[in-house]
């Protein structure tokens, strides 16, 4: 999951441009078929470091700002910033030792950072994809990649098509949600999919979907049940389809909880499912203040048939978290970092153990004050990106001890 920052940011640029769309023509969607065209042969930008725990950056760490990672296991992962409006895309095959450059061809013009989970996803170390989207001319365009980002195939997305979430479920079937028109105040949305892999997409859904607001996440469990998450009006909302987003229908997951009405304000991010079957899962919660956000869970184990509240009593400040979410490796087991500590759960956020201070990830943070992402991608191993005050530099840190020691990559 992504970071939620990039995702609203997005959406509240658009949101203030869009108005209501009716139009349930169901015809599919003609995009030119994509040719693959071929990335500049990937080279090592970071060499491979002898000690297992470094102080400081390899002299040849990635030479652009990250914005953004993604891990597939202990050893495979992907990061990414841009560059001058054009996308940077890195993928590393042994822990963040070594780094190559598969950056899609011609993925210039990204005016807004893209973020997992929107402009960006991946299903393994080989299948991926990128969209990239210019609402100036109503213009956009998709790559993927099956052989980690050697190669990319483009195809351009149909007219109108401005897209503002991402999810695959398979290298075939996929959904991307688009703003109805970018240039109308209060526009609705149009949800499109695809089964050929995002070579051609399918209009499936547009008048169920709620008209107006910001959308904060879209997941889908499997082929048939997925989750939309939204702020309208103010208020958070969820919305939930089983027949593969044809239709959607309100969730009552937060009115059911009450507990959630101690909160003035409440922001509802995109839903996590776990494991094969994706029955376990949790919502993100998050009570904003006005220097820190109190952060909250719902949690549940019958596929998001009913959901159990957990208050997680834990605050960041604002100045240096950067609404970064704590992280979920599976049902139990969380992360969280609150300025230069890492804290601990094990019994879905109810209690949260600070582990001891790390000499070296301190003195990171002291450099790089603000948190921008963090993915735990086993009980040992996590990554935490960071960034300087002035969002012009950013460094990785990487634990192999589930939080208790950090190095930098």
């Amino acid at each position: 999951m992504r970071h939620r920052t990039t995702l609203i940011l997005t959406s509240f640029i658009l949101a203030g441009m869009l108005i209501g769309c009716t139009d349930t023509d169901r015809q599919a969607v003609p995009t030119q078929t994509p040719q693959p065209r071929l990335a500049p042969t990937p080279q090592p930008s970071t060499s491979p470091g002898v000690e297992t725990k470094k102080e400081t950056p390899s002299e040849f760490q990635i030479q652009t700002r990250l914005l953004d990672f993604h891990l597939i296991d202990e050893r495979n992962g992907y990061a990414w910033g841009v560059t001058k409006e054009s996308l940077r895309m890195y993928r590393t095959g042994d822990g963040g030792q070594s780094w190559q450059n598969v950056s899609p061809p011609t993925a210039n013009e990204f005016k807004f950072a893209p973020g997992y989970g929107q402009s960006v996803t991946f299903l393994d170390k080989q299948q991926g994809w990128v969209v990239r989207s210019d609402f100036d001319s109503k213009h956009a365009t998709i790559f993927h990649t099956e052989d980690g980002g050697v190669n990319w195939k483009v195809a351009e997305l149909g007219e109108g098509m401005n897209p503002v979430v991402l999810d695959f479920q398979t290298p075939q079937n996929g959904w991307l949600l688009s703003i109805a028109d970018p240039q109308q105040t209060g526009s609705g949305h149009i949800l499109y999919a695809t089964s050929n892999g995002g070579t051609t997409w399918r209009r499936i859904a547009d008048s169920s979907l709620p008209q107006g607001g910001t959308v904060t996440g879209m997941t889908f469990q499997n082929d048939k049940n997925g989750w939309l998450s939204m702020e309208v009006k103010g208020q958070p909302k969820l919305y939930r389809t089983d027949d593969g987003g044809m239709s959607w229908n309100a969730a009552q997951v937060l009115d059911e909880n009450k507990q959630m009405q101690a909160c003035e304000v409440a922001d509802v991010l995109q839903p996590v499912f776990f494991g094969s079957d994706r029955s376990k899962g949790w919502i993100p919660l998050t009570c904003p203040k006005s220097d820190t956000d109190q952060f909250h869970g719902l949690f549940t184990e019958d596929g998001g048939a009913s959901w159990a509240y957990t208050p997680f009593n834990i605050r960041t400040e604002k100045a240096s978290n950067a609404f970064t979410l704590p992280f979920f490796l599976n049902e139990t087991n969380g992360w969280y970092l609150n300025k230069n500590l890492v804290y601990h759960s094990s019994d879905k956020g109810s209690t949260w153990t600070p582990l001891n201070e790390d000499k070296i990830l301190s003195k990171t943070w002291s450099k790089y004050p603000q948190l921008t992402q963090m993915q735990f991608i086993s009980e040992n191993v996590g990554w935490i990106l960071l960034e300087t005050k002035d969002q012009k530099r950013s460094v990785l840190v990487q634990t192999k001890d589930g939080g208790k020691s950090w190095s930098v990559l």
